[in-house]
């Protein structure tokens, strides 16, 4: 099914990124979101990706895409991780309560 390769590819993505290969993990995050656009732990995962690479807009965009997706079930403390590698202030959307 498309969950489970979305999931297969998530989790790789996730050994890349544990081992510090940030693009392949961005990649492999990527392919997981073509095959499940919904897959909310994988836009999250890209979110961070991203931060760490240093494009923040992209990371902004993801984490903001989760949150409005899902309220509930997003993981606003990924923002924190953001602002702190920015140094500077992020959307509202990311920062307001939940």
């Amino acid at each position: 099914t498309s969950f489970s390769h979305a999931g297969l590819l998530y989790e790789i993505g996730r050994d890349h990124f544990a081992n510090g290969r940030h693009a392949l993990a961005t990649e492999s995050f990527e392919k997981a979101l073509a095959a499940d656009p919904n897959f909310l732990e994988a836009r999250n995962a890209l979110g961070i990706a991203w931060a760490t690479r240093g494009n923040y807009e992209e990371a902004i965009a993801h984490l903001e895409r989760a949150v409005k997706a899902a309220p509930e079930r997003a993981d606003k403390s990924n923002a924190g991780f953001v602002a702190e590698r920015m140094n500077s202030g992020l959307p509202e959307v990311l920062t307001g309560p939940g």
